[in-house]
């Protein structure tokens, strides 16, 4: 009798516990572990912005989390008695894989080991960790105040219990360093101008990643965007060469699935595009042919494996 209310015990333990593992962590369940923080207090009240209420927090820079399915943000800004400023953004995405989107817009800068991946330059922080991005900052640079930043992002990150994943499309790429996942075209734009129309048919449903790579002393650029279906990455395919190439002579041959289409651009640069299933791959500003095409091919053997 002993034995059998010793395993119904575990038992119950067992569900409790995976019960409680199982419910999901929010931005306010993170910000608990900095208020235990010693020698430091809260300047005001607890700010929290979900979905489009974020426009109230960020003029102008809330499309680029709009992009990678923005859930919520909490916001705090903390003192010590030295009257140093800390401020802590906690953003929710959707999915990990947005998190990583998020923090992969802009990597210059040191990267110490905090989360997933950071990156940390004059007094700024930026880490991503499962479903969460993360900024911590200070007006104050000096050493005393990049510490407890880190302090800060440490104590977050051990808090966020699952590590999360990055996009499967970044894995087939030669080069992550760099690289940026994004979804629409507002968001290239951004980062890479291309054109004021959606000539890449990008959307929200689109897993894409930009990337450089060097080529002897080149600096070649390479979009890779994964699409629902091979149709739908035909018709970019031709799409862009209409659209991109519009005052070059363009013949029928060259806009069937399957090809692979270069033209030299202005400065002497050329760019080329190529289609295989369900990818397509473009590459920006190479000197020549042969480099457009080895990359073509580099990328497209990558897809494969």
């Amino acid at each position: 009798m002993l034995n059998i209310l010793a395993s119904f015990l575990c038992i119950c333990l067992f569900l409790s516990n995976a019960t409680a593992k199982s419910v999901p962590m929010n931005t306010t369940d993170l910000m608990e572990a900095i208020k235990e923080q010693e020698g430091w207090s809260e300047t005001g009240p607890i700010q929290i912005y979900r979905g489009i209420e974020l426009t109230n927090f960020i003029n102008g820079g809330a499309e680029l989390y709009f992009s990678y399915n923005f859930k919520e943000l909490c916001v705090q800004e903390y003192q010590d008695n030295e009257k140093t400023h800390i401020t802590v953004e906690i953003y929710e995405m959707d999915r990990s894989e947005n998190a990583y989107g998020v923090y992969s817009f802009d990597t210059d800068g040191d990267h110490p080991d905090i989360g997933n991946e950071a990156t940390y330059a004059y007094g700024l922080l930026k880490f991503w960790k499962d479903r969460f991005f993360i900024r911590i900052f200070s007006s104050s640079e000096e050493e005393t105040a990049r510490e407890t930043i880190f302090r800060f992002g440490r104590v977050l990150a051990d808090k966020i219990h699952n590590t999360g994943m990055k996009p499967w499309i970044v894995s087939k790429i030669p080069i992550t360093e760099g690289s940026r996942y994004f979804h629409t075209h507002t968001c290239l734009n951004n980062f890479y101008y291309l054109s004021d129309e959606n000539i890449l048919n990008l959307g929200n449903e689109i897993e894409a990643v930009m990337y450089e790579y060097e080529l002897g002393t080149q600096v070649l650029r390479i979009i890779v965007i994964q699409y629902p279906d091979i149709q739908r990455a035909q018709d970019t395919y031709s799409d862009f060469i209409k659209s991109y190439f519009f005052d070059q002579p363009i013949e029928n041959a060259n806009l069937l699935a399957g090809s692979e289409y270069i033209q030299e651009v202005e400065d002497e640069k050329h760019t080329g595009i190529k289609v295989i299933n369900n990818f397509v791959i473009i590459v920006f500003e190479a000197d020549d042919e042969a480099s457009v095409k080895e990359i073509l091919n580099l990328q497209a053997s990558q897809l494969k494996d």
